[in-house]
């Protein structure tokens, strides 16, 4: 089974045999009308030895659970004892291999396990010198060095919160707003979408809210690390120290996560702070206030709203 979300679909075909296909196909999306219709392609589908390398593809990643995944172009035949031909550093240093296995859910990526726990901030790398490892139409797997991990990190906000990649309505101008507040494809740190505010000389305030169906619940004694990214359009005025920014994780109105635009125009950046509360989320607060004069005249979009435990290497 696969699936696609591009205009052209690729879909892989990743074991041996003759195949019957049938095609499911959805459009949604703003201003969009839905629809969806089924397709049987009646002639079968027949998948030969493949004559492109058997080789990795995608990124490596750390898996909740610490496994590190190692996705390749096709899958793998069963093998074992394969763990002296992989090199894993941690921090620059050379971390014991407990096992390197095939994983049981889909051939086309093998999991290695450490014998010693790994933490969010490390710094990750794989290599492969290549060894007994074939695919399951007896391609050789071919080598790799030094491929980076994807740490893994468990975003406790909701998707379309975080994300804003539905283009709907989690995000909605806040009800004291003067400014612009809304959904934008101008810009983007990543996906389509970002949340755009808009403040004009004169205003008093730009400001959106987002309200959670179920609020966040936080344990006590435990850091978790607040984020977004942010961009100021280039032909912003009035970011001079003195206009500021601030996210409220409400209702803890004793914290704001401030800024005051002191970075580049015409870029995105990532802001983190850290965050210990036992308050309930119920509602993120976004705002910008302008100068004392009130000429800030200026464009800001932000995106990938993320909070996560934090972690620390003992």
């Amino acid at each position: 089974m696969g699936s696609s979300g591009d205009e052209i679909a690729n879909i892989a075909f990743n074991k041996l045999g003759s195949f019957r296909a049938t095609m499911n196909l959805s459009r949604t999306g703003q201003n969009i009308p839905g629809d969806f219709a089924t397709y049987v392609v009646n002639a079968p589908i027949k998948v030969i030895p493949s004559s492109k390398p058997f080789e990795l593809t995608g990124e490596v990643k750390e898996l909740e659970d610490e496994t590190i995944q190692v996705p390749f172009n096709g899958e793998f035949a069963p093998f074992g004892g394969q763990e002296e031909f992989f090199t894993v550093m941690v921090n620059g240093e050379a971390f014991e291999i407990a096992s390197v296995a095939v994983n049981a859910d889909d051939a086309t990526k093998m999991d290695i396990k450490l014998a010693a726990p790994i933490y969010r901030p490390d710094v990750i790398t794989v290599s492969y010198s290549g060894g007994g490892i074939e695919s399951s139409d007896t391609r050789e797997a071919l080598p790799f060095a030094d491929e980076p991990v994807l740490m893994s990190s468990v975003n406790l906000l909701p998707a379309d919160i975080a994300g804003l990649e539905t283009g709907a309505d989690s995000w909605a101008p806040f009800w004291s707003n003067k400014g612009t507040a809304e959904y934008s494809t101008e810009q983007a740190a990543t996906g389509e979408y970002s949340l755009k505010l808009k403040i004009e000389a004169g205003q008093d305030n730009a400001e959106a809210g987002a309200a959670f169906t179920n609020p966040i619940i936080f344990e006590e004694g435990v850091t978790y690390i607040v984020s977004y990214d942010m961009y100021i359009a280039p032909d912003a005025v009035g970011g001079d120290g003195t206009s500021s920014t601030g996210l409220f994780l409400l209702q803890n109105w004793g914290f704001q996560f401030w800024n005051n635009f002191a970075h580049p125009l015409g870029e995105w950046k990532t802001y983190t702070v850290d965050y210990q509360s036992t308050t309930p989320l119920s509602q993120f607060y976004l705002r910008i206030l302008p100068n004392a004069e009130k000429t800030t005249d200026m464009t800001v979009y932000y995106d990938n709203f993320s909070i996560i435990e934090k972690e620390e290497r003992p």
